[in-house]
């Protein structure tokens, strides 16, 4: 479901492990509540013709906007495999649950308005942007569903190695292996909730490789109210 409305901004002033978060006042009212991160896991790209996946996590986002994160990490190693391996190339994909934060999406309302360094394209009828950091890096972003944005960034460390080393239009090749079906699905259970007021929220942290790392906390956030 998409989202129905980009909302205020909202001005984070303090942000500490287990302490109370006191945001300035905010003018948005709703936020949709982010999916859980084992969830967005679940949509992620997996291993794949010669690509290996070297870290998966999530995580809640402790803010006083609420959002979720994944991210996985591949390496794609040269063939036959050697002792230390030869990485050709690596790729960073991330999925923000922005949980309509208007600032998240502003920058999608008017994609033709890209700058000299940013090229708007679409990707599956998504509205998205190509960057080109480097001469062997690039970063694609898309928005989906006006709340997902899926970030693909590729690095390619060994440009000499032939037809082993992909190009950098993978990184769009690989926001294409989202399981977008997924989002839809998990996303259609919308709930919304109050960023003016006090509450307290449970912040995940998902580790799929090492799960000895994955740990669950509680946040508080307390809303300024504005002198009249």
């Amino acid at each position: 479901m998409r989202c129905l409305n980009l909302f205020s901004a909202i001005t984070v002033a303090a942000l500490f492990l287990g302490a109370t978060l006191h945001p300035a006042a905010a003018e948005a009212e709703s936020a949709v509540v982010p999916l859980r991160p084992t969830e967005i896991l679940r949509s992620m790209p997996k291993e794949g013709e010669g690509w290996r996946m070297t870290t998966s996590t999530a995580q809640d986002v402790p803010d006083a906007w609420p959002r979720s994160k994944a991210q996985r990490d591949f390496v794609l190693e040269a063939q036959p495999r050697t002792n230390p391996a030869v990485v050709i190339a690596k790729m960073r994909v991330t999925v923000l649950d922005t949980g309509c934060h208007p600032g998240t999406l502003a920058r999608f309302a008017n994609p033709a308005e890209a700058d000299g360094g940013r090229e708007s394209i679409r990707i599956a009828s998504m509205p998205a942007f190509r960057r080109k950091i480097s001469a062997q890096q690039e970063k694609v972003e898309a928005l989906y569903e006006n709340r997902f944005l899926i970030t693909a960034t590729v690095e390619i460390l060994k440009p000499d190695a032939g037809t082993a080393a992909p190009g950098l239009g993978v990184a769009a090749e690989w926001i294409e292996k989202m399981d977008l079906a997924i989002l839809t699905s998990l996303s259609s259970r919308k709930v919304y909730v109050d960023v003016t007021k006090d509450r307290a929220m449970t912040v995940e942290f998902v580790d799929e490789i090492n799960p000895k790392r994955s740990s669950r906390s509680t946040w508080t956030f307390a809303v300024e109210i504005p002198q009249s």
